[in-house]
């Protein structure tokens, strides 16, 4: 019987000893990044975008420093946004969370969280009634900064990466405002016919171009009013207009009938609030659809220039 008493005795520590091994095995597992994740990527800050504009310039301001994710859905309407009780619990735990300014998201005076930031401060060009802020160049420039500025603040160890993003994002910004001045310098007209609503405020001051928006300041809920519509066909004619410009959040419909009216040609701006699934899978940069906008404007305007070096 002994002999058997002690096989079984083997037999049992062999079976604990394999147990602890791949206890502790998988504990390490565990404690190791996905294998989706680097190490350098599993060790990342955690950012949090309300929406697509502070999403998109917190991706320039943060690359190779932050995961940035968005709250919002690709397309969602920002200006009618009211969060879950899931995106509540989503920006209380999240390490540091950035939205535009109180007045795109009133919904936020309910929050006092010291890792909630509005990207809007200190900015150099303000324009009263006028939301879109970002689609000045300068004053996108200054809410990426400000984006870093609060990261920077946690985490000065990202200095280094974060001043280089900064100064790659000055020069891309810089490259387009030259671009831009000097593509819409000569142009057959100034004036803009914009199906969509007043977005580009920002963009005409600073280009001396003429908008001519349908709607107000809101994308959402605000449909033109037919003598308004009327009266842009009209326009259309009598200037011999042979485009007009939609944006990326409206349905064809008002672009179809104008075109139908007129024969003006629709081309897309981008106001930078909203983004389409495709682009966004695409990580499509702020500067890449600035870049839309002045090739639409280009061509929409009759816009003459001189290739150089510098082009984009």
């Amino acid at each position: 019987m002994y002999p058997k008493n002690k096989l079984i005795v083997t037999a049992v520590c062999l079976v604990f000893l394999l147990i602890v091994i791949l206890g502790r095995a998988r504990r390490q597992n565990a404690a190791l990044p996905s294998p989706a994740q680097t190490p350098q990527e599993a060790r990342r800050i955690k950012v949090l975008a309300s929406s697509y504009t502070p999403y998109i310039l917190a991706k320039a301001a943060l690359k190779g420093a932050a995961d940035v994710s968005m709250l919002t859905r690709p397309g969602e309407e920002m200006h009618t946004f009211e969060p879950s009780a899931q995106d509540i619990i989503k920006i209380k735990e999240a390490p540091f969370f950035f939205f535009i300014d109180y007045s795109m998201a009133p919904w936020m005076k309910a929050f006092d969280e010291d890792n909630v930031y509005p990207a809007v401060q200190n900015l150099p060009e303000v324009i009263d009634g006028d939301p879109h802020v970002w689609l000045n160049l300068d004053n996108a420039y200054a809410m990426a900064s400000n984006i870093a500025q609060a990261v920077e603040g946690k985490y000065p160890s990202a200095q280094e990466m974060l001043f280089k993003n900064d100064l790659n994002f000055q020069n891309e910004l810089s490259l387009l405002k030259r671009m831009y001045a000097k593509k819409l310098s000569n142009c057959k007209t100034r004036d803009v016919y914009h199906i969509g609503h007043k977005a580009f405020g920002y963009l005409a001051k600073e280009f001396n171009l003429n908008f001519k928006p349908l709607s107000g300041v809101s994308s959402q809920g605000q449909e033109p009013a037919v003598k308004d519509l009327a009266l842009m066909i009209k326009e259309i004619k009598d200037n011999d207009i042979r485009y007009i410009f939609s944006e990326e959040a409206l349905p064809p419909d008002f672009a179809n009938l104008i075109e139908k009216e007129t024969g003006a040609k629709p081309l897309m701006l981008y106001t930078i609030e909203h983004i389409s699934k495709e682009d966004f899978d695409k990580q499509v940069s702020y500067t890449a659809l600035m870049k839309r906008n002045l090739d639409a404007l280009v061509l929409g305007l009759s816009c003459q220039w001189q290739k150089d070096d510098g082009a984009l």
